[in-house]
Formats: C-alpha cells, sequence, structure tokens
C-alpha cells in the first residue's frame, strides 16, 4: 500500500457505544488508518476503554495509529438485563444511548480544532447517534458520513416487534438529525453478499446520498497459530479438533437468557453428541465496568459430562479466531450483523437464533435468500421456549448432514469472492481504497473557479444580468456549508446589500452542500442596491461544459440588459 502524503484530510470516528456498533467502528478504523491518514475515536471515556479491552482481529498495538478522545459524560442509570422480559431487546442499554446527548458539544469541539489545522475533516459517525453532530453542518470544511451498521437487506424489512417502543422514538430523533448531517452512507457490507440490495439503495429515488459497501470490515483470513497473537484455551483445544468439527455457540453482548432456556440450550448440546465452544456469559449492562453482574448457572454436573468434547468460556472469546480456525464448521448465533459479516466472510455457516432489532430480518437473508444457515427459531413463535430437542435436531442438521455439508460449501465460496475481491490489498476491499480516495483527493473547488453574480429582478418585469467577475484561488478561503445542490453542484448565498450581511436561504436547507461566501463586487452591490432585489452568489467548479455555459449566459444577459 503505497503511503499517501495528503494530511491536509483528518477523519474523526464517532461510534454508538455498543460493543457491536464499537467493535465495527474500531475496525473500519484500522483499514483507514493503514492509508496513513490521520484517525480520530471519539466517545465516552468509558465505551472507548470497552472498545480498546475487547479489540480482537488484529494487533492491538496497532491502535497507537488511532488517537482516542475519551469524553466524560454525567453519570447515567445502568440497569442490569432482564432475563425474564417478554422482549429480548436490551433496554438496559438505552439510558447509555440518551447519555450520548452530552457529547455534542465536546465533540463540536473537536471539529473546530480540527478545522482549524486540517484542509479538510471527515466525520464517520454511527447512524444511531446523529444528534451528537448537529453542529457540525456550522464547520465550514466538515463533511459527515454516516456508517449504517446493519444489512442493506433489512432495511427494506425493518419490523417493529423486534424492538421496543422506546428504541423506536430515539431512532426517530437519529433519522430527523441525519437528513441535515449526510452526505453519504457507508454498510459493512459488500456485493458478494447483498448486491441486489445495494443495488436498490443506490436507485431509491429517496436516496440522494452516495452509498459505499466497504465491507467486510473484519480480517479476512483464516486463523494461523504460527501467527496468532491471541493466546486462550479454547484456541489451544480447537487444535486438537479434526476439521469443521466444532459449533461456535455465542449470542453477541446484549443476549440475556432465562435460567430455563440455558438449560435447555446446554441439553440440546449434549444431546447433539457434536462438540462445541460455548460462550455463556451475562449481556452488557451501559458501564460493563460497574456493578455486579448475574452469574449463570449449568446444570450440575454438566461441564463433567460432556467433558472434552465441549468448551464453556465464561469471559471475553477471541470471536474472529474461533470463527476462523479450520476446526470451526458451524456458528449458532443471534444474527447481529457484525457476527454474519464474520461468519460469512470466514467461510462458516449459520444456526440462526435471532433475538431483536435487524437480527430476524438478517436470519431470513442467512437462511433463505443466501442459503448458508439453518434457522434455529421462527421469530413468529418467539415468546416459545426453544426445546433442547429443537436444538440438538438443529445442530446435527448442520453439523452433520449432506445439507450441512452444501451450506459449507456456498460459504466457502463467499469466502473466495472475498479474498478474489482484496486481491492485492490487504487494507479491505477496494470500496475502503476508493472511499479513501475520495477523502484525500484535493477539493474540486479548490483551485479555480467562476464567481457568477445573478441579480433577480421583480417576477412582473424581469431581467437577468451576469457578471463574470473574477477567477479566483482559493487555497487560503475558509468554506461555509450550506447543503448539495442537484444542478452542477451550484452553490447560493444570500446577501443583503442594504447592511452588507450575509444570511443563508432558509429555503435552500434541504439541499446541503460546501459553498464559499465571497462579497459581490462593488458595482453590483450598488445597483442592487438602486434595485432594492436580492443577489444570489452562484459559485460552480471551472471545467469547461460550465465555461461554456457561463460565456453563453453572460452574452445573453448582457443582450438583454442594452435591450432593458
Amino acid at each position: 500500500m503505497a503511503k499517501l502524503t495528503n494530511h491536509e484530510v483528518a477523519i474523526v470516528m464517532v461510534p454508538l457505544p455498543a460493543q457491536g456498533h464499537l467493535n465495527q467502528l474500531l475496525q473500519l478504523s484500522r483499514l483507514i488508518s493503514a492509508y496513513h491518514l490521520p484517525l480520530h475515536f471519539a466517545g465516552t471515556a468509558v465505551h472507548l476503554r470497552q472498545a480498546k479491552n475487547r479489540i480482537h482481529g488484529w494487533n492491538p498495538v496497532s491502535t497507537s495509529t488511532v488517537k482516542f478522545h475519551e469524553f466524560p459524560i454525567p453519570n447515567y442509570e445502568t440497569p442490569l438485563p432482564n432475563p425474564n422480559s417478554t422482549t429480548k431487546f436490551p433496554s438496559q442499554l438505552m439510558p447509555s444511548f440518551h447519555a450520548t446527548s452530552h457529547l455534542r458539544h465536546p465533540i463540536t469541539a473537536l471539529l473546530q480544532d480540527l478545522s482549524r489545522n486540517y484542509r479538510r475533516v471527515i466525520v464517520i459517525y454511527d447512524s444511531l447517534i446523529a444528534w451528537v453532530l448537529q453542529d457540525a453542518p456550522s464547520i465550514s470544511n466538515v463533511e459527515c458520513y454516516s456508517f449504517r451498521s446493519i444489512s442493506a437487506f433489512s432495511i427494506y424489512s425493518w419490523d417493529k416487534s423486534a424492538v421496543t417502543p422506546e428504541f423506536t422514538e430515539y431512532t426517530r430523533v437519529q433519522f430527523e438529525f441525519r437528513e441535515i448531517v449526510n452526505s453519504g452512507n457507508l454498510y459493512n457490507s459488500c456485493y458478494e453478499i447483498e448486491g441486489l440490495y445495494l443495488d436498490w439503495l443506490a436507485k431509491e429515488k429517496s436516496s440522494r446520498n452516495k452509498q459505499w459497501a466497504i465491507g467486510p470490515l473484519n480480517p479476512v483470513k483464516l486463523y494461523d497459530k504460527n501467527n496468532s497473537l491471541i493466546s486462550h484455551k479454547c484456541m489451544n483445544w480447537l487444535d486438537e479438533q479434526e476439521p469443521n468439527s466444532v459449533i461456535f455457540v455465542s449470542f453477541g453482548t446484549t443476549t440475556t437468557f432465562s435460567d430455563e432456556q440455558i438449560k435447555e440450550l446446554a441439553i440440546g448440546l449434549e444431546k447433539s453428541e457434536q462438540k462445541f465452544i460455548w460462550v455463556l456469559r451475562e449481556a452488557d449492562k451501559g458501564d460493563i465496568f460497574t456493578g455486579e453482574s448475574r452469574e449463570v448457572e449449568l446444570p450440575e454436573g454438566y461441564e463433567e459430562r460432556v467433558g472434552k468434547r465441549g468448551v464453556i468460556v465464561r469471559d471475553w472469546a477471541p470471536q474472529l479466531e474461533i470463527l476462523g480456525h479450520r476446526s470451526t464448521g458451524g456458528f449458532m448465533s443471534h444474527c447481529g450483523w457484525n457476527s454474519c459479516m464474520e461468519s460469512i466472510s470466514m467461510g462458516v455457516p449459520i444456526l440462526a437464533w435471532p433475538m431483536h432489532s435487524d437480527q430476524p430480518r438478517n436470519a431470513v437473508l442467512v437462511t433463505e435468500m443466501l442459503k448458508i444457515g439453518v434457522q434455529l427459531r421462527d421469530w413468529a413463535k418467539r415468546d416459545e421456549l426453544v426445546s433442547s430437542v429443537a436444538v440438538a435436531e438443529c445442530v446435527q442438521r448442520l453439523m452433520d448432514s449432506a445439507e450441512g455439508d452444501e451450506m459449507r460449501k456456498r460459504v466457502m465460496e463467499k469466502l473466495e469472492a472475498f479474498l478474489k475481491n482484496r486481491e492485492g490489498n490487504r487494507y479491505g476491499s477496494a470500496q475502503i481504497a476508493v472511499l479513501v480516495t475520495k477523502f484525500s483527493r484535493e477539493n474540486p473547488m479548490k483551485d479555480w473557479i467562476f464567481l457568477l453574480g445573478v441579480c433577480e429582478f421583480s417576477s412582473i418585469k424581469w431581467r437577468c444580468v451576469l457578471f463574470i467577475s473574477m477567477v479566483q484561488k482559493l487555497r487560503d478561503w475558509r468554506f461555509l456549508h450550506l447543503g448539495p445542490f442537484p444542478f452542477w453542484y451550484l452553490f447560493m448565498l444570500l446577501l443583503s446589500p442594504s447592511c452588507f450581511r450575509h444570511s443563508i436561504i432558509q429555503s435552500l436547507q434541504p439541499y446541503r452542500m460546501t459553498g464559499m461566501l465571497i462579497p459581490l463586487p462593488l458595482e453590483l452591490i450598488l445597483l442592487g442596491s438602486r434595485l432594492q432585489e436580492t443577489y444570489y452568489c452562484f459559485l460552480v467548479p471551472l471545467t469547461l461544459p460550465i465555461l461554456v455555459v457561463a460565456i453563453y449566459f453572460h452574452w445573453l444577459s448582457m443582450k438583454i440588459f442594452k435591450h432593458a
């Protein structure tokens, strides 16, 4: 990878304080920092500490290339997960989500500081934390891109029954802010998995912003103990097992089970007679470093009975390394999108047990559309206990059947496609390289532009006067963020000639793009003062088509002006 020398650009990551979201943006930080761009990772102090403690899939030393900005926020409630709740949605995290509103001012201050030291500041923020960036449009050289942590498929089929009313309202608020601070959407996905649905997103009339499918963000490589920095008891145990003989059981960081369901799952794994690694831990609280956590109990004598056939992990497990090990042949998962991408990119089929949010739709994508997984629990029966018999049957179906072998074959084809896509580029997918190039390239308005002044006359008897007043180099100018305008990237500013003050036209707010504030020539200001009319500036890049059009309108306006 050639080192980029353009250090006029800084990248800022703003994650949602939930482990799956933190992990995805941290993985993206790893990929972008490999291009030698300054990388800043901003969030609450407690959650950045959590993210750094749980880094997996890459050398923790490489975080030295990422500058972490750990902001303190007021204390908030950290209730325990409720294993007996009628919904599996992690409501215990909602206080920490609401507490992120206190990040607005420190992150704005960070962006203002960076904007004074860099020509361009790129913010990549989790789409569920848009409200902390509501002041970003006031900083002229800041661009914001929304990172969507869910699959493109689930966007088309969101199920409100999978979330709580409180979370629905929270997402509605974030959507409103996202509408005004979004220059494009990034997806942890790829065309090998979701090509059809990504194309649909790009073609939507309501989608004005560019889409980038930049996944998978995790390293796409199989585990090699000779080159691994991971030392964990389960990895040593995996080294002793046959290829594709072990099912990995993990339900992420937001799932909590009742004691009765844990018992059924344990007995089901035992009855399946398949080898397994089971990560058995309680779901995260809003602050994982405070308070006590529930100790999950297994049936008496269980670990002795399963003996060397099963490994129980009660703390943090290196999921990527486990999935990438040659002995891992299946993954019993909640179908969080992060876990789905990791599993598919490691060539491991999925036993789908969705719990909440986008997970039911991800399960449909995996089992029915891609046909690389088995549905363990029907979402329509989500309130029912999953029996040990169902667990055992589904595990055997995935791990010890011709159908399971076919799924492994199909998912390995996905892995081969990933590897082909990344050939010659070990810093992520080709779309990552495209995105970094976009961030790093010279601003198309930086070099030469025409400043065009347009004077509007009365609607009854109107005339148009166009002045090609100057050609101006912009290297040292500051920019004013107005919003995109979908026609030649024209930039409109309102000038009040009576008091020489500049203000933004409110009606232009839906069209957000970057413009530049330049006073009009004195002659035009005086003319406008006499006519008591509104002025508009149009700032456009100096390209041949625009030059031709500008000359034509200059000639036409002068002709109209003479005959007025």
